[in-house]
């Protein structure tokens, strides 16, 4: 064991305040065995030093709130200490200027687990045409640090933050909470250095964007559904002109996907080289339409975070 494995360990070690040493030899079951079929298998490993009790009994003590009022927002302070100490052992940033995040949910398969609380059905995608892509279980939202690929060096990623979606809430909804709790603590180097974030579709949508568009210091980029409606600003209004009565105007002429008519010239194009892996090269042209405009909702003001969409 290196000297810097050692010193995370012993620091991890005294972050858990209750049954640390059942806690830490679950931590090594996990990591050395693949084939596990349930929680409660992982006691089979040479790792876990003590009996099969103990296993749940250590998952059940790992957090303890002090009060129920107070459960959720002693479980994120609890969240922020075990990710301060991951950052200092975070690669450095060589290349990029900026942190570079990624949010999504992995579905957790329970279908036969019938006692499970909160128990619904999750998407999980199914290469088996035909069949919907879903199971029953839970669902976990995943915030992780995607550190720079290094020459011959497999993609990894780190994760920060992870919670799991209720039943009563959206992924869009936790993951936007997470973003905020990492990006606010001012221990962490998130809330000063330009943060750059990412996802798919799901989180093109205005529940996540105008949840975390104030955040002056993150850029997300993410996809949007190719039926979306967006739109242009409002035309100004003449310096001479009096304000119209009735409600302001927010948005403009409207920018539909599907209908290239509505798109005009863009206001950027690029055009570049990339080669794969393989060393098959591609021509990548990107086209830019600045200042865009997405609706919103009643607490959610879109028309404040106007955005670019690329091509």
């Amino acid at each position: 064991m290196t000297p810097e494995l050692r010193q995370f360990r012993s620091e991890l070690y005294q972050s858990l305040p209750y049954r640390a040493d059942a806690l830490l030899d679950l931590i090594d079951a996990l990591a050395s065995n693949t084939f596990a079929r349930s929680a409660i298998e992982l006691s089979l490993s040479p790792f876990f030093r003590r009996k099969h009790s103990s296993l749940p009994d250590a998952v059940d003590n790992f957090f303890q709130a002090t009060e129920a009022d107070n459960a959720a927002a002693e479980r994120r302070a609890k969240e922020l200490e075990l990710v301060r100490l991951i950052v200092p052992r975070l690669p450095e940033l060589a290349v990029r200027k900026f942190w570079l995040l990624g949010v999504d949910v992995t579905p957790i398969p329970r279908p036969f687990a019938y006692t499970l609380p909160d128990r619904t059905f999750v998407y999980r995608p199914n290469p088996v045409k035909g069949v919907k892509p879903i199971t029953v279980g839970h669902q976990a939202s995943i915030v992780a640090f995607l550190p720079e690929k290094g020459e011959n060096m497999p993609p990894w990623l780190v994760p920060l933050l992870i919670s799991r979606v209720p039943s009563h809430q959206t992924q869009t909804q936790v993951g936007a909470v997470q973003i905020r709790t990492l990006l606010s603590d001012e221990t962490l180097p998130f809330a000063q250095t330009l943060c750059v974030l990412v996802g798919d579709g799901a989180y093109g949508v205005t529940p996540f964007l105008g949840r975390v568009a104030d955040l002056n210091n993150l850029v997300t980029v993410s996809r949007v559904a190719a039926n979306r409606t967006l739109y242009r600003q409002p035309a100004p209004l003449p310096p001479d002109a009096k304000r119209p009565r009735g409600h302001p105007q927010w948005y403009g002429d409207p920018f539909r996907l599907k209908d290239p008519s509505t798109w005009d010239e863009p206001d950027e194009s690029l055009t570049t080289s990339y080669t794969r892996r393989s060393g098959r090269a591609y021509t990548l042209q990107l086209q830019g339409w600045h200042d865009l405009l997405m609706r919103g909702k009643r607490n959610l003001p879109m028309y404040k975070h106007p955005f670019t969409l690329v091509r």
